[in-house]
């Protein structure tokens, strides 16, 4: 996404990331965005009102890509969603948030085929020795991108594919990724 040609002709004044994860301070929140891009008038401002006017009147002013990446609070999503200027705003979470705010769009399991060449790609093994492994890898995962992406890119390294899938056979490592992938069935 943050490299796409594409993407980036939407949006000329650039695309900006902030993984939010579970802080509750809507303060923290702003006064961490204002250091990663580059904004001190946001920090600058001392109560949660001014720094929110500050965070809207900024990117009132450009045409910006923002990621919300992983919020887990629905009063921090409520707070950076109505403070967002003229921006496109994507904000992910592990579970539905600030109802009314957003349209949920789920993510889908990829294609079979279509996972384990990304799978693949993104671990460098070679499909010859290991297809049937990173097929059931995939398949372990419910085929979710975002799953084969973590699991071909770090713990792969470290492990063999059938080591790999051994960890994930146990029931708390599948659930742990499920439920991530899920989250539309949960709620």
């Amino acid at each position: 996404l943050l490299t796409n040609p594409e993407i980036r002709k939407l949006f000329p004044d650039g695309i900006v990331w902030y993984e939010v994860r579970k802080e509750k301070n809507i303060i923290n929140v702003l006064d961490r965005v204002s250091i990663l891009w580059k904004l001190p008038e946001i920090k600058k401002q001392k109560t949660e009102e001014d720094k929110l006017a500050c965070l809207n009147e900024v990117l009132s002013k450009c045409h910006v890509l923002i990621v919300y990446d992983n919020v887990w609070d629905e009063n921090i999503a409520r707070s950076l969603l109505q403070y967002c200027g003229n921006c496109a705003v994507i904000l992910t979470a592990r579970r539905r948030l600030a109802s009314g705010l957003l349209e949920p769009f789920p993510l889908e399991g990829l294609k079979p085929e279509k996972a384990i060449e990304l799978f693949t790609v993104l671990s460098g093994l070679d499909i010859n020795l290991y297809k049937d492994k990173i097929d059931e890898i995939c398949q372990l995962v419910s085929y979710h991108p975002l799953s084969i992406k973590i699991l071909a890119t770090n713990p792969i390294k470290k492990m063999t594919p059938e080591r790999l899938i051994e960890r994930l056979s146990t029931r708390e490592r599948l659930k742990l990724l499920q439920d991530t992938s899920h989250d539309k069935d949960n709620n």
